[in-house]
């Protein structure tokens, strides 16, 4: 079928609906929700119960409950909507004061359709073109059950390089480097998938501090370290990372061992360790204070 566009206001004051899953958050979506923040001026993600997703795909990997906190999380959410329909209808979007429903162009498996027509004929479906997805939440599922995963070949990490620099392009345009004037806090890990510990973590963090920057480290120091390969290659992890509000800047590989002249160059006044047990207090993990012969640098 062929579905009218939103015709864009020059005031751009509406509310927006997007729905989904999202389950195992990844670039993915945050492409999704930045692209559909980008049409009007609030965004609200209705996400359907642990049941919905069950009778209609297979379970979740996360609950409801701990897919809401992670969208929380996301700085271009401003309201989560639980127990939302698994397939968006004109009441929902009527309840929630919102005037359009954004969906990937040639994908409608998120809207029902006897009222397609209808939103359609309102002019409130606005169709959005994503870059074609090479990563997904199935994908990662696969790398995650697979025993004999190794991070993408060669071949395979070419094409893929090209295609993340895009989307950290774009996705840095929200972000900028600390000034003089800002107490930077400096956190670095693997940080494979955003977890309601991890950005708990991160929240607090961010709440004693002006200015939090967060390094990812190399696929290959992953390896060394932890004897296994990550999941997500650094550019994949980093760009998950970018999407957290909490988060002011990403360094994609960040060394493992901290030079002074990095911490010279960020003005990092303390460091945080990120490998650890985030289901406790941030009180009892790992941080240290930046010698004062550097801070007497920065």
């Amino acid at each position: 079928q062929n579905f009218h566009s939103y015709n864009m206001r020059e005031d751009n004051l509406i509310n927006v609906w997007v729905n989904g899953c999202f389950d195992i958050f990844h670039y993915g979506h945050a492409d999704l929700l930045r692209t559909a923040k980008s049409v009007g001026k609030k965004l609200v993600v209705g996400i359907p119960s642990d049941v919905e997703i069950r009778k209609n795909k297979k379970n979740p990997i996360l609950c409801m409950n701990e897919r809401k906190y992670i969208l929380e999380s996301i700085r271009w959410v401003d309201k989560v909507v639980i127990n939302a329909p698994f397939k968006a209808d004109i009441m929902t979007l009527n309840l929630h004061e919102c005037k359009l429903c954004v969906i990937v162009c040639e994908n409608f498996s998120n809207v029902n359709t006897k009222c397609c027509d209808q939103l359609a004929g309102q002019n409130r479906i606005f169709q959005i073109t994503l870059q074609p997805q090479i990563i997904s939440s199935s994908k990662i599922k696969e790398r995650i059950l697979s025993p004999q995963f190794d991070l993408n070949p060669e071949i395979e990490k070419q094409k893929l390089d090209s295609y993340l620099v895009r989307f950290a392009r774009k996705f840095q345009k929200e972000l900028a480097l600390p000034s003089k004037f800002h107490n930077v806090f400096y956190i670095a890990g693997k940080f494979e998938f955003l977890h309601p510990f991890l950005l708990k973590y991160l929240e607090d963090l961010k709440k004693q501090t002006t200015f939090l920057i967060v390094g990812i480290y190399r696929d290959k120091d992953i390896k060394l370290h932890f004897n296994k390969s990550p999941f997500l290659n650094a550019e994949e992890r980093s760009l998950s990372m970018m999407a957290c509000k909490y988060v002011n800047w990403v360094i994609i590989d960040a060394p493992y061992k901290v030079p002074k002249r990095f911490l010279q160059n960020f003005m990092i006044k303390q460091i945080y360790y990120g490998d650890c047990d985030f289901s406790k207090s941030h009180r009892s993990l790992k941080y240290a204070d930046v010698p004062k012969e550097i801070m007497n640098h920065t």
